[in-house]
């Protein structure tokens, strides 16, 4: 599974211990498409993932790692920074200003819930900022965003490793093609001095 469904299960999962929210979703614009969409139970928080950026950080097994016997596991990968928002959203026939405390108690559960969250491959989360978005026909949006720092291992080098370290060192190579050696002599490297 990559990060970013890690991240996604690991905070519906936290979200769904909530006794007040009553649906975890993905975020897809629900309650501005509340005619097109099926019916959300409310109150509601949506997963949106707004950005991840990566950076490349490939380490690779290199000219050295037949002299390293405890080279460990050699992964190819990218760090980057993800930013999560969090939708969560309120139905009321009350005006925002007089319902303001039953949906700042949901944003205080929300972020306590969150709050360090750690998830596989990535740091916990931390919270970057609330903001109050428009009503929405009886609908009280509020977005909490969050950032983490995540790490998506594409493969791993583990095997390379484990076959150079149990061999001693040297692994044969069976070539399909013929060798053109211009030299009488094949230098290996292990010649005496002198000689």
């Amino acid at each position: 599974m990559g990060v970013i469904a890690n991240v996604y299960n690991g905070v519906k999962t936290q979200l769904s211990t909530i006794s007040s929210v009553k649906t975890v979703e993905l975020f897809n614009s629900q309650y501005n498409n509340e005619i097109r969409e099926r019916v959300t139970r409310y109150p509601a928080t949506l997963i949106e993932f707004q950005e991840v950026v990566w950076a490349m950080s490939s380490h690779r097994a290199g000219r050295n790692v037949r002299k390293t016997v405890d080279i460990g596991n050699l992964t190819h990968q990218q760090k980057g920074k993800m930013i999560l928002v969090i939708h969560i959203v309120y139905q009321t026939l009350k005006t925002e200003t007089d319902s303001f405390t039953e949906i700042d108690a949901i944003v205080t559960d929300v972020y306590r819930a969150l709050a360090n969250l750690e998830i596989t491959d990535c740091t916990g989360l931390q919270r970057a900022s609330d903001e109050q978005d428009a009503v929405h026909d009886g609908v009280v949006v509020w977005k909490t965003t969050f950032t983490t720092s995540v790490e998506e291992k594409a493969w791993s080098d583990t095997n390379i490793v484990d076959a150079v370290v149990e061999h001693g060192g040297a692994i044969d190579l069976d070539l399909d093609i013929s060798l053109d050696i211009d030299n009488d002599v094949i230098r290996t490297g292990d010649e005496e001095d002198g000689d």
